[in-house]
């Protein structure tokens, strides 16, 4: 298993993960799906230090038959210009986690969960895109002790 500094450093930027609405609005599914994710990054544990963005699907694709389905890779193919950021016509809330969290995969889906609550409905994501980012703000006190800083 790769080192997880390693694993944060190979993946420079922030990792957009896009879900259909079936996922995404059962917590259930979600939980599982950041499981996978944890996996993918190189730990099964953990983030390994790197932010996330979880979204909703939002280009689909009509068939000649009139059948909706998810867009996918194939959007990005036709696109004739640069694609928006979807942080730009999102729903976002951030939510920072210290360290400790951030590599403790239970405490991440138990994070989701009181989120969730906070947003309208315990059982799903509600509408909004969910970006989940390392504390990296820090306060230095004169003893030299090291606090988190403000979170917003």
């Amino acid at each position: 298993m790769p080192d997880r500094t390693q694993v944060a450093r190979r993946l420079s930027g922030t990792v957009r993960v896009t879900m259909p609405a079936s996922a995404i609005h059962n917590l259930d599914t979600f939980n599982k799906s950041i499981a996978n994710l944890a996996e993918k990054l190189g730990h099964p544990r953990c983030f390994s230090g790197v932010d996330c963005i979880f979204m909703q699907e939002r280009d689909f694709v009509v068939d000649p038959q009139q059948r909706v389905k998810a867009a996918g890779a194939q959007l990005t193919s036709m696109a004739a210009g640069p694609h928006p950021e979807p942080w730009a016509t999102a729903r976002p809330v951030t939510i920072t986690l210290p360290t400790a969290v951030q590599f403790d995969l239970e405490q991440v889906q138990a994070v989701t969960a009181k989120v969730a609550g906070l947003l309208g409905c315990g059982q799903c994501h509600s509408g909004f895109d969910w970006r989940f980012r390392q504390e990296l703000d820090f306060i230095v006190d004169q003893q030299l002790n090291i606090h988190a800083g403000p979170s917003f």
